[in-house]
């Protein structure tokens, strides 16, 4: 039997969350208005926070531009004040099975 993570060391999405996305973004330019969607960009969040390994909500005060930037990914700021606020907060909670592809 396989020991339980506790909470906090689980990853916000899993590997079979994150395979169920697919990161167009890593190949270069996106759709015109691909970010004004917003599964769109809870997708790359969700795929960034388990590439950066994040593990809990706090861990996005840690993100900097720059992650953004080298993961492709900065017009994503267009769309928050900032990424630890309210509204993007909120967004990452939501659950998993929000996830576009999920059936």
């Amino acid at each position: 039997m396989v020991a339980k993570q506790p909470a906090d060391s689980r990853p916000m999405c899993s590997e079979r969350d994150v395979k169920l996305i697919d990161p167009i973004w890593i190949a270069g330019q996106v759709p015109a208005q691909f970010w004004e969607d917003r599964h769109n960009r809870r997708s790359y969040l969700l795929w960034l926070g388990w590439r950066l390994r994040f593990r809990k909500i706090q861990d996005w005060y840690r993100l900097h531009y720059l992650d953004l930037r080298k993961n492709r990914g900065s017009r994503v700021l267009a769309f928050y004040r900032s990424i630890v606020s309210p509204t993007f907060c909120r967004q990452m909670q939501q659950p998993r099975e929000t996830l576009p592809g999920r059936g």
